[in-house]
């Protein structure tokens, strides 16, 4: 057999090889095109944006072509908006960098005590009407945004959005007037939406591709309130099976944790259910799809309500909070009248702290645009509470840098 020469390869020479005629330049409309045929077989392997966002880059970079992220980022989400309205099924993309994030948003407490709201799994906070469900979480979400500790569990930090179900988000600004919580902070991170607005997975993922985009990172917690507005057929076992599982793998491609509130049915104390996971509202298959469970209810012939926490490993914890002058005071244990008494106590602390942070802000902004030297005018004392004398409030100004006493009186520093 005779050997083909050292420099034919594949029946051709070197030089036809590299003599090889070049790929047909594109035109714009051809490339955009292409991009977007990319874009639509890709997503079906779970590409995150980024990931998609670096294969279009390559393919503009080989048909000598530019496109800028924003192209790239608006081209996607246009994709994925067609996708949704033919009514086909997108699978979730893996999200990057969120593999090493902590598994529950509250952490462990002790080897007894589980976490609360694991991230790729449907939670509830389940109560009847008026029992203070939202309020609650509000409270519960603020401590964790701003790393405070939750029940005696470890402090640990995650942010949340609020997706409003059964109202809107002015209603929800009413619900928080004199609570003593950020208001701007919470109306901020909440939406609204409806049953009317398509399927909640759909409606779920094109919030957290919003919320991602304005924020540049994914939340930790999504908040869905009034649910059963949402299932509607709660007492369907099929139906409720279908809607936790549904959102399930949202909340495992995104990697975060899911938190829905839903009534609980009027009963009589003497038809009170054994177990509580049996309470909330419809049929038993919430309580057995769900994970964490916060069942809120009021405490008999008390203004005080409990809040049990079930989760699937650890034993039931329990925690109570009332209501005063607006604001919702916890405890993590039962009050008896003392500990009413110190309620009360821990209350009037609160209040006596918001006033004075008023009044030294006050005189702050009477302060601060004054020129150096000058004396303080009578005015800024007219925002001195009862308890402390002028020189009280004048030393904290002065040990702020703001003000010094020269010459007998108290002037600009």
């Amino acid at each position: 057999m005779q050997s083909s020469p050292a420099s034919s390869i594949w029946g051709k020479s070197a030089t036809e090889l590299l003599d090889r005629p070049e790929p047909a330049k594109l035109t714009l409309p051809d490339f955009q095109s292409l991009c977007a045929d990319f874009v639509d077989r890709i997503v079906w392997d779970r590409w995150s944006d980024e990931e998609i966002i670096d294969g279009l880059n390559l393919r503009a970079k080989y048909h000598n072509k530019r496109i800028s992220k924003e192209d790239c980022t608006e081209l996607i989400k246009a994709r994925r908006e067609a996708h949704e309205r033919s009514g086909i099924e997108l699978p979730d993309a893996v999200q990057p960098g969120r593999e090493g994030l902590p598994h529950y948003i509250v952490p462990r407490k002790d080897k007894n005590h589980a976490g609360w709201f694991p991230r790729g799994h449907v939670s509830l906070i389940a109560g009847s009407s008026g029992m203070g469900k939202t309020t609650a979480m509000m409270y519960l979400l603020e401590d964790i945004r701003n790393s405070r500790s939750v029940a005696g569990h470890p402090a640990a930090t995650a942010d949340y959005r609020v997706l409003i179900v059964d109202r809107t988000v002015a209603a929800l600004e009413e619900s928080l007037e004199f609570k003593g919580l950020d208001e701007t902070a919470v109306l901020s991170r909440a939406a609204s939406t409806s049953h009317e607005d398509g399927d909640p997975a759909k409606v779920l993922r094109r919030h957290l591709r919003q919320w991602t985009e304005k924020a540049g990172t994914p939340p930790d917690v999504i908040f869905l309130e009034g649910i059963d507005f949402w299932v509607r057929k709660n007492n369907d076992l099929d139906a409720v099976f279908r809607f936790v599982k549904t959102l399930e793998p949202v909340a495992e491609a995104w990697n975060v944790a899911i938190v829905a509130s839903i009534g609980s049915p009027k009963i009589k104390a003497k038809d009170n259910y054994v177990l509580t996971r049996d309470k909330v509202l419809g049929t038993s298959a919430w309580g057995r799809t769900t994970h964490t469970i916060l069942f809120v209810e009021r405490q008999e012939a008390s203004d005080t309500r409990k809040i049990t926490v079930l989760t699937r490993t650890g034993r039931d914890e329990h925690i109570y909070f009332r209501f005063d002058d607006g604001r919702a005071i916890f405890s993590d244990v039962e009050p008896s009248e003392e500990g009413l008494a110190n309620l009360n106590v821990r209350t009037d602390q609160q209040k006596a702290i918001a006033k004075h942070q008023a009044e030294i802000k006050a005189m702050r902004e009477i302060i601060e645009p004054m020129p150096a030297g000058e004396k303080i005018p009578l005015t800024v004392f007219d925002f001195i509470g009862k308890n402390l004398t002028r020189t009280q409030r004048m030393n904290e100004l002065s040990m702020a840098g703001l003000v010094e006493k020269a010459g007998g009186c108290w002037r600009r520093k």
